[in-house]
């Protein structure tokens, strides 16, 4: 067993707790057991991005529903808890597949898409995870990008904690 499996059958630590009800503040229509599950994945991937801002993130973008798909006409284009777009899934070789299909990979490989952005831009935007969702065009400073900050920041992640300690 990796890591990862261990700790996911571990109680949850004071961190995962703290996340666990973030994400439950955020949808009250989740099993605990899922939550506890969601809760140590993004502990675990997190690394030095606020838990908490990706739970935002995961709320606004799947209401924390890693088998979430945005359809047009027939067709999948996002996908997963992050709705990581078919064009960012097929340049970083991710399997659309297993972005619906497994947690730990759609958590996963959504926090990758956000760790590009954290090191391309935090140093330079302080909205930086509004790429997330805008890109990488020249500005953020543009009405769809300042819609979803406004709609991520109602998730309250940043009356918690911006940095992971």
């Amino acid at each position: 067993m990796t890591t990862l499996t261990l700790s996911l059958l571990m109680t949850l630590s004071p961190m995962q707790q703290k996340i666990a009800n973030h994400i439950m503040s955020n949808n009250k229509n989740l099993e605990t057991q899922y939550v506890n599950k969601l809760a140590k994945v993004i502990d675990y991937e997190a690394g030095n991005i606020s838990p908490f801002l990706i739970s935002a993130i995961f709320m606004q973008e799947s209401a924390y529903d890693y088998r979430a798909c945005r359809k047009i006409k027939r067709y999948c284009v996002d996908h997963g808890i992050g709705q990581v777009y078919w064009k960012t899934a097929k340049a970083y070789k991710m399997s659309t597949y297993a972005l619906t299909s497994d947690l730990v990979y759609s958590v996963r490989s959504s926090i990758k898409v956000l760790r590009y952005f954290h090191k391309r831009y935090s140093k330079k935007e302080k909205n930086w995870w509004a790429r997330y969702n805008c890109g990488t065009k020249k500005s953020i400073d543009r009405k769809t990008c300042n819609e979803y900050t406004r709609k991520v920041r109602r998730w309250k992640w940043n009356t918690l904690f911006l940095i992971k300690k």
